[in-house]
């Protein structure tokens, strides 16, 4: 009975710091308005030299924001993808500098150091701090929550599109997020992975095909992506 209740609890803990939808550690937004018609696009792990403009060509074609959360030591390697995510109106939030997947059990104080630099970077560049956080891999624990409690809004999703699983056909990513997608929803996509481009054309179509808005992430949880 004692190794029943035992595997019981670590099988919950595991899920409440694997899952950014459980709220147990730090509560995270992953849904927006459920009343408006509407849905969110974010992107993470970029820019990618390769990926991340074709993205921003799809997204300029469909006239549609997004939320591109950047790994700051990417930001540095390439400032001038940066900017034109930002001049072009999409909203760049904090993925940590170095996205490390030792990150999680690094204390609190060099979690925040991580992701205070990510923020220095992008001000050098667009000149604003943001405050959407997204923590790697979406694990949360008590040492990210300290880090970020009262100075950041973690970000999370409510649909996962599983687009870095290499085994998944684009098809069948675009028509499972689309099958299951809801007003208010949260989407996660990669914009570093071979064939995202024509992924976000067949997501952005289906989505508008059953009559829902693509908005801009702030607009849609109604927060302020940036220091005021």
């Amino acid at each position: 009975m004692l190794f029943i209740i035992i595997s019981f609890v670590l099988l919950f803990l595991i899920w409440a710091s694997a899952d950014i939808r459980s709220g147990i550690y730090l509560r995270c937004i992953c849904r927006g308005n459920r009343m408006e018609k509407a849905v969110a696009l974010t992107f993470d792990d970029g820019p990618d030299p390769v990926h991340t403009p074709r993205i921003l060509d799809t997204l300029k074609e469909n006239n549609i924001k997004a939320a591109f959360f950047l790994i700051g030591s990417k930001i540095e390697t390439y400032p001038e993808l940066v900017k034109r995510i930002y001049d072009e109106g999409h909203i760049i939030g904090n993925h940590t500098y170095s996205h490390s997947g030792s990150y999680t059990l690094w204390s609190s104080d060099r979690i925040y150091e991580d992701i205070r630099k990510t923020n220095d970077v992008i001000y050098k560049i667009i000149g604003k701090y943001p405050i959407f956080f997204r923590p790697p891999f979406g694990v949360t624990n008590p040492l990210i929550r300290r880090a970020v409690k009262n100075r950041f809004d973690c970000i999370g999703w409510s649909i996962r599109s599983y687009d870095t699983l290499k085994f998944l056909k684009r098809d069948s990513i675009s028509e499972r997020i689309v099958r299951n997608i809801k007003n208010g929803d949260i989407v996660l996509l990669h914009d570093n992975r071979e064939g995202s481009g024509l992924l976000l054309k067949s997501v952005i179509e289906g989505i508008e095909k059953k009559g829902i808005k693509i908005v801009p992430l702030d607009r849609l949880i109604n927060k302020n992506a940036y220091e005021i």
